[in-house]
């Protein structure tokens, strides 16, 4: 192994410390199920990090779907496209996303941000920038953890009403919400009409 290989290793598994925990298999085939995935779907899961949720999506749209595994750091999309392979799921598409758009290369039917909401340097901006990357009848799905549940670090999590409130200024129109994961609310969003 050499100090390059090495010097990797670490960084994932330091990376895989910090980003790997927090949504077990249960609550993600939870949100899965409510989300109401099909075959054939275009997904893209902003804030991949390791791919749990993308990896999930891939096999509730099947091979004839496509997931985008979208995110900023290139650590984390080699581990997305290595597990995708080792499993099999050719419909695992990593993306390397900007901090202002998901550089997604095709409009999609679901725009899934999971507990990556928070770290949008202009949410408003950002989510208005996505309309263009949905599909007719497409949705934004969020992922966030709620305020003053367990232990938070500050600024990694948004109320449920501020989520509700960026999205309407941005042309969006609030559709229903789930507590399916613990400590956090998904919500999903149609583009306004």
């Amino acid at each position: 192994m050499t100090s390059s290989d090495l010097a990797h290793a670490i960084r994932l598994t330091l990376k895989r410390l910090a980003y790997g925990g927090g949504t077990s298999r249960v609550e993600r085939e939870r949100v899965v199920d409510w989300l109401g995935l099909e075959p054939g779907m275009r997904i893209a899961d902003i804030g991949a990090g390791f791919g749990a949720f993308a990896f999930d999506f891939a096999r509730a749209v099947g091979p004839t779907g496509l997931v985008y595994a979208v995110d900023t750091d290139a650590d984390l999309r080699g581990a997305v496209e290595r597990e995708a392979a080792e499993h099999g799921l050719a419909n695992v598409r990593p993306v390397e996303a900007q901090a202002d758009t998901a550089g997604l290369p095709e409009p999609v039917d679901i725009a899934f941000l999971s507990k990556s909401y928070h770290h949008l340097s202009d949410r408003a901006a950002y989510v208005a920038r996505l309309r263009a990357d949905l599909r007719p009848g497409g949705r934004v799905a969020i992922l966030e953890l709620r305020p003053g549940v367990f232990l938070r670090l500050p600024g990694h999590s948004v109320r449920p009403a501020d989520v509700r409130a960026t999205m309407g200024s941005a042309g969006y129109r609030f559709l229903d919400s789930t507590d399916a994961v613990s400590g956090a609310t998904v919500q999903v969003f149609a583009l306004a009409t």
